[in-house]
C-alpha cells in the first residue's frame, strides 16, 4: 500500500499551525535543526542523528540540495490535486534521497525531507507530509523535530489526540524536543484549555525541555483565559529562570492590554525595556492596550517613540490607526496617515481601517483620497475594494 494515499482531510485549520509557528507573542520562529549531526542509537534502537563537528556536507551537494528544495516549494503553488501532491513528492523524495541516501550524509537527508514536510503542510496536506515522515523514520532517520513536524501535521488537522500520542512517542523514544511542547501548550491555549496547557509544561519541566518558548506559550495561554494571577506568576518564574524573551513580555502585556489594565501594560513594557526586550511586537501590543480602552493621547506618545526608535511596521501603525477610529478621531488618524514617515511602512491593512471608517461615515470623497494615497504609495487597495463592493448603495462612489 503507498503510504502516500491518503485523504486530504483539515485544509481550512491549517492556519491553526501557522498561528503556532508565527504568532507575534508565541513563537519567534525556533531552530529545528542542528547543522552537524551523528548517528547513534536511542534505547528503542531506532537510528537517531546528533551533533558532530566532523560532519559537514560539501559545497557543492548543499547547493544541489537547496535546488532541488526551492524547485519543489515553487512547483507547490501549481498543484491542486492530491495526486499531484503525492507525486511531486514522492518525485522530490527520490531526488534527495539519491543525493543525501548514503549514511554519511542521513542527518541532512532528515532535515531535507521535514522541509519538504513543513512545505507540504503549509500548502494544507498534512497528512501527505506526515506519511513523508513516517517513510523516513521506517528507514531509520529520526531526530527529535521530524518528530515535532508529524506533530504539527496532526494538529493543522485540530487532532490533539494525534499530537498527544506523536508526543507519547518522541517520549517513548527519548527524542523530545521543547517545539512539540511549545506546539501543544499553543494548541491547547488557542482553544481555552488553559488547564492542559499548564499540564504539558509541567511535563516539559520534567523533561528537562521547558525553555523559553514553552514559558510564553504559558503565559499566553493564561491571557487568553483571563487568568492574569498565573500569566504573571508565569512570567515571574521565567524571569527567575532567566529565560524571558520579548515574546513572553508581549504576551503578558496583551493579556493585560485586553482587560483594559492599561497601568499594568506600561509597567510590563517598561520592565522588558530595561532588560532589553524591545521589538516591534510588544510597541504595537501597547498601542493596543491604550487603543482599547480609546486613550489616543497615549497611544500617540507610544507611537512616536516607536517611530524615533526605528521600530513602528505596520502593525504599529495599524494598531494606531484602529485606536483612532474606534474613538472616531478621523481627522487624526489621516494626520498619522500622511505623514512621510508612516507613509513608508504603513501597509493595505493601515489604509483599509481608514478607508472603512471614512467609508461607513459617508465621507466618500475622503475614502477616495485615502485610496488614491495608498496607490501613489504602491499599497494594493484589494481589501478597500472590498469594503465598497460589500455596500452596493455606494458603489461607483470611490473608483
Amino acid at each position: 500500500m503507498n503510504t502516500l494515499s491518503i485523504t486530504r482531510e483539515g485544509y481550512r485549520s491549517r492556519n491553526l499551525v501557522r498561528v503556532l509557528e508565527t504568532q507575534s507573542c508565541i513563537c519567534q520562529r525556533m531552530p529545528v535543526f542542528r547543522p552537524n549531526l551523528a548517528m547513534s542509537q536511542s534505547p528503542s534502537g531506532l537510528t537517531v542523528f546528533e551533533a558532530s563537528p566532523a560532519q559537514s556536507p560539501t559545497v557543492a551537494k548543499r547547493d544541489e540540495v537547496l535546488a532541488v528544495l526551492n524547485n519543489f516549494k515553487s512547483s507547490l503553488r501549481h498543484l491542486t490535486t492530491q495526486d499531484d501532491i503525492e507525486r511531486a513528492v514522492i518525485q522530490v523524495r527520490g531526488r534527495l534521497e539519491a543525493i543525501q541516501g548514503f549514511r554519511r550524509d542521513r542527518a541532512y537527508f532528515a532535515k531535507s525531507l521535514c522541509q519538504v514536510a513543513t512545505a507540504v503542510r503549509r500548502s494544507g496536506w498534512p497528512d501527505v507530509a506526515r506519511n513523508l515522515l513516517e517513510w523516513a523514520i521506517a528507514r531509520d532517520v529520526a531526530d527529535p523535530y521530524v518528530l515535532t513536524e508529524i506533530a504539527l501535521c496532526f494538529l493543522a488537522k485540530d487532532d490533539l489526540e494525534g499530537a498527544e500520542r506523536t508526543l507519547g512517542r518522541a517520549r517513548e523514544l527519548r527524542l523530545l524536543a521543547e517545539a512539540m511542547y511549545t506546539a501543544l501548550v499553543c494548541a491547547y491555549g488557542k482553544i481555552g484549555n488553559a488547564r492542559r496547557a499548564e499540564e504539558l509544561f509541567e511535563q516539559a519541566n520534567d523533561d528537562g525541555v521547558a525553555g523559553q518558548f514553552t514559558f510564553t506559550a504559558l503565559v499566553d495561554a493564561f491571557g487568553r483565559v483571563g487568568d492574569l494571577a498565573n500569566a504573571q506568576r508565569v512570567f515571574d518564574e521565567a524571569r527567575r529562570r532567566k529565560l524571558l524573551v520579548v515574546g513572553t513580555a508581549t504576551a503578558l502585556l496583551k493579556a493585560y492590554g485586553k482587560e483594559g489594565l492599561t497601568a499594568k501594560a506600561q509597567l510590563v513594557f517598561d520592565q522588558a525595556r530595561e532588560l532589553g526586550l524591545i521589538d516591534r511586537r510588544i510597541y504595537a501590543a501597547l498601542l493596543a492596550a491604550y487603543g482599547h480602552v480609546a486613550d489616543v493621547g497615549r497611544a500617540r506618545a507610544v507611537f512616536d517613540e516607536a517611530l524615533r526608535a526605528g521600530l513602528a511596521d505596520d502593525r504599529t501603525c495599524a494598531s494606531m490607526i484602529a485606536a483612532c477610529v474606534k474613538t472616531g478621531q478621523l481627522r487624526t488618524a489621516w494626520s498619522v496617515l500622511e505623514t512621510t514617515e508612516v507613509q513608508q511602512i504603513a501597509t493595505e491593512s493601515a489604509f483599509t481601517l481608514l478607508f472603512d471608517a471614512y467609508h461607513r461615515a459617508g465621507h466618500f470623497l475622503l475614502a477616495r483620497r485615502v485610496m488614491e494615497l495608498a496607490r501613489a504609495r504602491g499599497v494594493r487597495t484589494g481589501g478597500m475594494r472590498r469594503v465598497l463592493f460589500s455596500s452596493p448603495r455606494h458603489q461607483g462612489k470611490v473608483n
